[in-house]
């Protein structure tokens, strides 16, 4: 007797999904090699990180040169009363010396004393230049910590999300795969059911000549083979559909048939839902992306109390000032100063804490609720996953009994001892539970990936 088709599609969908370093781990990590929108992810991990280099570089000592050349006019004039102060005394020297010189009979006139100008200097030069070199040092700024362990947890959430995708692109991969095998073995069914007809029609024709069937016998055959070709056509472009969803995850561009594994091993998970939910729990990102916000809030509070911690910084300028370009001494200067910062007072630092305390609350109830309907998740699959079992093993049964009833009838009929009418309805019977079958056994993969996904409980070194 042939094997049939329902054998190569149980075959198809088992434990492809379950043994090391098989035909489906193996597009598994070219897909976590290939995938575009994982590619994105990956580059978020490493801004990520490089973020946190960042925020680090902050607590060393910068250098800047800085220039500035600036053009003014106007503005205030500092009035220095040179004239209004010495003129005086001045003229007093000069009639004391006029009155010495005419006792004295002297001829030669003694010298004279000037008179002064006051002085008026503009405040704002016309035009002065400045280059200077600063070196800049944060002495005690316990803010930039807290930039450093914020930088860290965004980038440990990053590292979460993309395992999360992973985690998800590996369900998606194999979802897609096995929904192309799914695909392809309803193509081969039908083709294999087309493959019966024909042999029956062969039957028929030698019936037909021996006078035990009629034309109209004939024609039904002929009309229910090109129903089945239709039938073959359009499960080829289910499995062109399929095969590119597949192509796309691994960014793959070939449409050559995928490789299947036929190792046989119908039994996945061997735990109850308790055991399931722990590891799920464990592997739960949306529970560990909570946690990572909990302790972003925390160290957003702590950021906030320590707000008004005085922050003290080292200045240091050297360089060149004046009107004249040159590095003559008079340019030069040197300037060394200690920078204090010190929030005294600021009013939104209590409506910060109680948005803090708000905040905090909310991620307790998300992970509350992402917990509870982490369970009820679990124990909901767990339980579709036994009843696709059972559901199997069910189908399996079925065919069996279809295919020993179509064997008997096909024999009738070959010995003309029924109508076309009779063997009909054990091909539709026999084709029917081999189709159930098929879908039986892609339910039950389907529902391994599921809880695979759910607990994270990978059976490969790929991720």
């Amino acid at each position: 007797m042939r094997v049939f088709i329902y054998t190569i599609a149980l075959l198809l969908m088992s434990s492809i999904i379950i043994a090391q370093n098989s035909t489906i781990d193996k597009y598994v990590i070219l897909g976590l090699e290939n995938n575009l929108y994982l590619k994105e992810k990956n580059y978020d991990v490493e801004l990520a990180t490089a973020l946190i280099q960042k925020a680090k570089s902050e607590l060393l000592p910068s250098i800047q040169l800085l220039g500035r050349y600036s053009i003014a006019s106007g503005g205030r004039d500092f009035l220095i009363p040179s004239g209004t102060l010495l003129n005086p005394i001045s003229e007093n020297l000069n009639e004391l010396n006029s009155a010495v010189a005419t006792i004295n009979d002297q001829f030669n006139p003694p010298s004279t004393f000037i008179s002064l100008e006051d002085e008026s200097i503009r405040f704002l030069r016309q035009r002065e230049h400045e280059t200077k070199v600063r070196f800049t040092w944060p002495i005690f700024n316990d803010l930039l910590k807290h930039n450093i362990r914020r930088a860290d947890l965004n980038s440990e959430s990053k590292r979460v999300e993309e395992m999360a995708y992973k985690r998800l692109l590996v369900k998606e991969i194999k979802e897609a795969y096995l929904n192309h095998i799914l695909s392809v073995s309803i193509m081969k069914s039908l083709r294999h059911e087309a493959n019966r007809i024909q042999l029956v029609r062969t039957y028929t024709n030698r019936l037909f000549e021996n006078g035990k069937s009629s034309k109209v016998e004939l024609e039904q055959i002929e009309l229910s083979l090109l129903n089945y070709e239709v039938s073959i056509e359009e499960a080829k472009m289910d499995s062109l559909n399929t095969l590119l969803v597949f192509n796309f995850l691994i960014n793959r561009e070939d449409l050559d048939p995928l490789e299947y594994n036929f190792d046989m091993n119908d039994i996945f998970f061997e735990s109850n839902t308790d055991s399931l939910y722990i590891s799920a729990m464990s592997n739960s990102a949306a529970r560990q992306l909570g946690l990572i916000d909990m302790e972003i809030t925390k160290e957003e509070r702590s950021k906030t109390k320590k707000d008004w911690i005085p922050r003290l910084s080292l200045v240091g300028d050297i360089g060149l000032q004046g009107v004249d370009f040159g590095i003559a001494r008079e340019n030069r200067f040197a300037q060394l100063s200690l920078q204090l910062q010190w929030n005294l007072v600021d009013f939104g630092r209590k409506v910060e804490h109680e948005i803090s305390d708000i905040k905090m609350k909310r991620n307790k109830a998300r992970i509350f609720e992402s917990d509870q309907k982490l369970r009820t998740k679990i124990y909901m699959a767990f339980q579709q996953w036994n009843v696709s079992d059972a559901r199997v093993r069910l189908h399996k049964s079925a065919l069996a009994q279809a295919q020993r009833i179509y064997d008997l009838e096909l024999a009738k009929i070959n010995k003309g001892l029924i109508s076309i009418i009779d063997w009909e309805k054990a091909k539709n019977d026999l084709l029917n539970a081999e189709l159930e079958m098929i879908k039986a056994t892609h339910k039950n993969m389907m529902m391994q990936v599921q809880l695979e996904w759910m607990t994270g409980s990978y059976k490969f070194s790929g991720i």
